[in-house]
């Protein structure tokens, strides 16, 4: 007998945000396009499925949506921008008071009246204490309740009314499935860490070809020398000071104290590309968070954002992060509306890969295919004329 007929109602296990039925007439969402309609929805689904509570950072946001919908949801009031300064530090992810990240976060209007709110870490843990003392006490409580019945009353009661007795506890137990029930702490009582279910490992890249040139270069550094290089684009000053001489030690205790933030971002990073999720970790939150009690948050937002990719050195390298320059762009491209030819991709790649070995730089790579992405071209000639007028 399958569920349905035996009147059972099957919880949908995928998540979900709450949209309000006047969300395309409304005045705030109501003039907006429907392409940045769409793109507002995306970003309440990121907010929901990576838990950052209407929290994205800037970074992030341009990756996901393109300049003109970012205009367009700041004036319609989506959203509202924290700048980042080192008197008002975001705050999120590595960013503090001594060495802010420079680019802030946005939040999202009435987000936490409206979605979902995920508790902090110690918050959750505080509640699942107080649930399992309760449902602890209450078990007591009628256990001695059991006890204190006098022995003849319970002689004395006929068999049907033990077997009405018996048809309640089962209908009982039979209605509270589908409750939510005490959370058990058993597992924090013995000081034991609680069962870690198994996870798949996720890949990098898309396809076989991805795959290989990934292994040359790949998102986390696989060796010493490229975590050293990573290190040098996510805390640039630090590694200056440490590498100078006369450099104080009240500045070379800051700057180690930076890198070690950094360094911390890149082992949270690998975490969450291994497992897709980040334990909690007091040393690493105070790393990433040495004001403040929500580090796990924190460390979570951070580690959700691509490491910077260091300066190509070796030919498969250079050919590694061609092919990924391309990627992204034709893929932005496709997401925005365009419809690229087929050999776009690999012309574009061999293009990059030119320009690579000719000497550009990989962030004048950025700035101008982010041009180029927002005038929807993709063409490989387009980018050799624009490096061509830069380096002129």
């Amino acid at each position: 007998m399958s569920a349905e007929s035996r009147g059972e109602v099957r919880k949908d296990p995928r998540g979900y945000i709450k949209v309000s039925l006047d969300f395309l007439e409304n005045h705030r969402t109501g003039p907006l396009s429907p392409v940045t309609k769409l793109s507002l929805l995306e970003l309440w689904m990121y907010c929901h499925r990576n838990r950052t509570n209407g929290l994205v950072a800037v970074a992030q946001a341009r990756k996901m949506v393109p300049r003109r919908i970012r205009d367009a949801l700041t004036t319609a009031g989506c959203w509202r921008h924290h700048a980042c300064t080192t008197a008002t530090p975001c705050g999120h992810g590595a960013c503090t008071v001594g060495a802010p990240c420079g680019h802030g976060v946005v939040t999202m209007h009435d987000y936490r009246h409206h979605q979902a709110f995920y508790l902090d870490p110690a918050e959750r843990r505080e509640k699942a204490r107080s649930a399992g003392r309760s449902g602890g006490l209450a078990k007591a409580a009628n256990r001695r309740a059991a006890a204190s019945k006098p022995a003849s009353e319970t002689a004395r009661a006929p068999a049907g009314n033990a077997c009405a007795s018996h048809r309640s506890q089962v209908t009982d137990i039979s209605g509270s499935v589908g409750s939510t029930p005490a959370v058990s702490n058993a597992w924090e009582e013995k000081n034991l860490p609680p069962p870690r279910l198994p996870t798949q490992r996720r890949r990098h890249g898309g396809d076989e070809v991805a795959d290989r040139l990934n292994a040359a270069a790949p998102e986390i550094p696989a060796t010493a020398a490229m975590r050293r290089r990573v290190l040098a684009r996510l805390a640039p000053d630090a590694v200056a000071v440490l590498a100078d001489p006369q450099a104080g030690a009240v500045r070379s205790a800051q700057a180690q104290a930076e890198l070690d933030r950094a360094d911390a971002l890149i082992d949270a990073r690998a975490e969450f590309v291994a497992t897709g999720d980040l334990a909690e970790k007091p040393e690493a939150d105070r790393l990433f968070d040495p004001h403040g009690a929500d580090g796990y948050a924190r460390r979570m937002a951070a580690a959700q954002r691509p490491l910077p990719v260091p300066d190509p050195v070796t030919p498969g390298e250079v050919r590694a992060l061609a092919y990924r320059l391309a990627r992204d762009h034709l893929d932005a491209i496709a997401r925005h509306g365009g419809r690229p030819p087929g050999p776009a991709r690999e012309a574009l790649r061999a293009e990059i890969e030119a320009l690579l070995g000719h000497g550009v730089g990989q962030d004048v790579l950025r700035a101008e295919l982010a041009s180029m992405l927002d005038s929807g071209l993709w063409a490989a000639s387009k980018l050799r004329e624009r490096i061509q007028a830069v380096c002129a």
